[in-house]
């Protein structure tokens, strides 16, 4: 449901300041002006002195059964009468409480639509949000994590190895050390890491081609990788595999065993 700013307004500043959150006689003050005013208005009624109780017992009738309203509600009801179909001429020039009822029975249907849509929307905010903190939170501890584990794989790399082989080395690890400065990466390294790493890459995908066992690229797609590597284009599935490597690789060279050159 689609509505100007100023009508969206209204309902949430009635919905967080309602009628029944006042003191009673300022409600009541409140209410008898405003429909002394609005029933003029909208339903030509003429009131005078001696009418007096009769517009205190509307303004308690509306004060006790419709308490969730905003004072600002008041006034949106009878604005939107048309828009309600309610009939507000049925008792043209008689102070109704039955016409008031209809009317703000109406007006509390649409108002609790749009609260809910309102309330539906702020929940879908507060979701995001509260899922977008938890992704940091998990982020700042696999950062953490990785920093920790990466310390202490550096420190017994020689004595008790934490992997056996570089494939065994978490993806995630080389951009997370990268970014902290735990590793640096030198032209050499680079130049040196990434030939080798691109060299595996196509090794893994020829050996997709021929061989018998189950393999986790199809045959025709890994054919179709080498063949476009044979001349000189990559396809996003080797460029893929080759950072993947050469992310794991480049690691590997700070905490492989001193013996261990592969």
């Amino acid at each position: 449901m689609s509505l100007p700013i100023d009508k969206l307004q209204v309902i949430v500043t009635g919905y967080r300041n309602k009628i029944r959150d006042l003191p009673p006689q300022e409600a009541a003050n409140h209410l008898q002006k405003s429909l002394t005013y609005l029933t003029k208005l909208y339903m030509g009624v003429q009131l005078g002195k001696e009418d007096g109780p009769l517009i205190v017992e509307g303004a308690d009738f509306v004060r006790t059964k419709y308490s969730h309203l905003g004072l600002e509600e008041i006034r949106e009801a009878f604005r939107l009468a048309n828009d309600l179909q309610v009939n507000l001429k049925a008792y043209y020039g008689t102070f109704s409480l039955i016409s008031i009822g209809e009317l703000l029975d109406a007006y509390t249907k649409y108002r609790n639509k749009v609260i809910n849509q309102l309330l539906d929307e702020q929940k879908r905010i507060d979701d995001a949000k509260r899922k977008e903190a938890e992704k940091v939170d998990k982020n700042k501890e696999a950062v953490q994590d990785a920093i920790e584990a990466f310390t202490l794989a550096v420190k017994c790399k020689d004595e008790m190895p934490m992997f056996d082989n570089w494939a065994a080395i978490p993806q995630n690890w080389y951009d997370i050390l990268l970014r902290e400065k735990l590793i640096e990466v030198t032209p050499e390294m680079k130049k040196k890491v990434a030939t080798i790493a691109k060299d595996r890459a196509r090794l893994e995908f020829e050996s997709c081609i021929y061989s018998d066992k189950f393999v986790e690229v199809d045959k025709v797609h890994a054919k179709k990788i080498i063949k476009l590597l044979s001349n000189d284009e990559l396809h996003p599935d080797f460029v893929a595999r080759w950072k993947s490597i050469y992310s794991k690789k480049i690691v590997w060279e700070y905490i492989k065993p001193t013996e261990n050159d592969s």
